[in-house]
């Protein structure tokens, strides 16, 4: 008994293919804007899934600005307890 050497093929509908293909898309988009959101530089733009943009800060831009409210509180936080020692 010879089998072929390839079985045959499954056709699928044309629904299913499109929402294959918009499976595809849709996970493309999410990866072109983790990598925006995590290695771009500044603000970055992301589309959303119905296809809009919005501008959002970067990973490096988030956190660099936390560090910055972090060292800025904490001078001014020390400023403040110092002036209120010297004032009594």
């Amino acid at each position: 008994m010879n089998q072929p050497l390839f079985p045959a093929l499954t056709t699928i509908s044309n629904e299913l293919a499109a929402s294959i293909q918009q499976a595809f898309s849709q996970y493309y988009t999410d990866l072109s804007n983790q990598d925006q959101v995590f290695f771009g530089v500044g603000e970055v733009t992301i589309t959303k899934q119905d296809g809009t943009t919005v501008v959002v800060p970067s990973w490096s831009k988030a956190i660099g600005d936390a560090a910055q409210k972090v060292t800025e509180n904490i001078f001014t936080a020390a400023q403040t307890f110092s002036k209120v020692i010297h004032e009594r």
